[in-house]
């Protein structure tokens, strides 16, 4: 796990030119499981103290309302203080999102020093990132071939090994 976070840290994947996003102290948490969710990326998204307060305020009847059942893997949580180029953090984020595993997902990133707002300008800040421990999928020629055969295919039980 750690493993492949660090190679998300090296932007560019150029394992001679070191890696573009400096970690500090990468903490990696114990296997434990967690509540896969929904998420959005959202880049010009800002947080003030406004947003702090109403965050905190109890909103227990509106949660119970909107509970889903979303499934529950097993994860690891990554947090890191970090200093890199603006353009190298969008780069990680990009990166993220396009990773061909799809099970890295920011919870959250703060950006708590900002010089200017040009692409070479160093950012430093905190994350954290979650790796769920997705089930390797089965071959699609045997689901197919299952279902060409008249068979039905279960997608927790049939696909997932």
């Amino acid at each position: 796990a750690a493993t492949e976070m660090q190679d998300q840290l090296d932007v560019d994947h150029d394992k001679d030119n070191g890696q573009e996003i400096t970690n500090y102290n990468l903490d990696i948490s114990a296997l434990t499981s967690a509540t896969l969710e929904k998420y959005v990326f959202s880049s010009e998204e800002v947080e003030s103290t406004l947003d702090t307060i109403v965050a905190s305020m109890d909103k227990t009847e509106a949660a119970a309302a909107e509970q889903k059942d979303y499934p529950i893997l097993s994860a690891y949580t990554f947090s890191l203080n970090y200093s890199a180029k603006k353009s190298d953090l969008l780069q990680f984020l990009e990166n993220i999102q396009s990773n061909p595993h799809k099970s890295l997902v920011v919870s959250s990133l703060k950006v708590v020093s900002v010089q200017e707002n040009e692409d070479d300008t160093e950012w430093a800040g905190d994350m954290k990132v979650t790796l769920y421990m997705v089930p390797r999928l089965k071959d699609p020629d045997e689901v197919n071939k299952t279902i060409d055969d008249g068979g039905e295919v279960n997608a927790v039980t049939d696909i997932a090994q």
